[in-house]
């Protein structure tokens, strides 16, 4: 059973932010932010219990990124995106401060080990 399972286990740890993970994490929202033409940044992070697991947790980050219209968009797609277990929790879009520019505001959690 072991030797079967061991595929999907591989499969499920890449999903998972691993236990020292967070800062490179957090630098990855930022370079798909970049990538897709916006500034991120991180407003808040903190930690709360995973409810089906004590090896878990959740790591729910706050950021905002602003761009033009069409990278604020694109950048909400490549949340949804991200190679790991994630739950947009909130999101909200508006005006940025100049004429051109957006900003989302968003909440993601994600799935970490602790």
């Amino acid at each position: 059973l072991v030797e079967e399972t061991a595929p999907l286990r591989a499969k499920l740890d890449e999903a998972l932010i691993p236990k020292d993970g967070t800062a490179l994490f957090l630098e990855s929202l930022e370079r798909v932010g970049r990538g897709g033409g916006v500034t991120v940044q991180i407003e808040s992070v903190e930690t709360g219990a995973f409810p089906a697991s004590e090896a878990l947790e959740t790591l729910r980050v706050g950021l905002y990124a602003t761009g033009s219209w069409e990278n604020a968009v694109r950048f909400l797609g490549l949340m949804e995106l991200l190679p790991i277990q994630s739950f947009v929790e909130q999101t909200v879009i508006g005006r940025g401060a100049s004429q051109n520019d957006w900003r989302v505001d968003l909440t993601l959690a994600v799935v970490k080990e602790k």
